[in-house]
């Protein structure tokens, strides 16, 4: 198994993460706070009992498992963004006035 941080940019609460597993690899994604997206980029797999191959995204909420295994050898590309709560949230509206 093999992970390279690609990224983080606390200020907008995302961090990048490149992952590539063997044939045959299996991994457990942990654990985590945050909201996550696995893109796969190569390679065919599992995620669970689901089938992942070349353009699969799957979703991971806080605080879901999930259990992942490579057929042929696999990479993906983690996007892990930082939940916010929904009451700090602040929309803005500004009117759009033409001259």
């Amino acid at each position: 198994m093999w992970r390279k941080r690609a990224g983080i940019f606390p200020h907008r609460g995302l961090a990048v993460t490149c992952w590539k597993a063997d044939a045959g690899g299996e991994y457990v994604v942990e654990v985590s706070s945050t909201l996550r997206f696995l893109f796969v980029t190569s390679g065919y797999g599992l995620a669970n009992v689901c089938e992942l191959r070349p353009w699969s995204v799957q979703r991971l909420g806080p605080a879901e498992v999930i259990q992942l295994v490579s057929e042929g050898g696999m990479e993906w590309v983690e996007l892990a963004v930082a939940s916010v709560p929904r009451h700090t949230l602040i929309l803005s509206c500004q009117p759009h006035y033409q001259s």
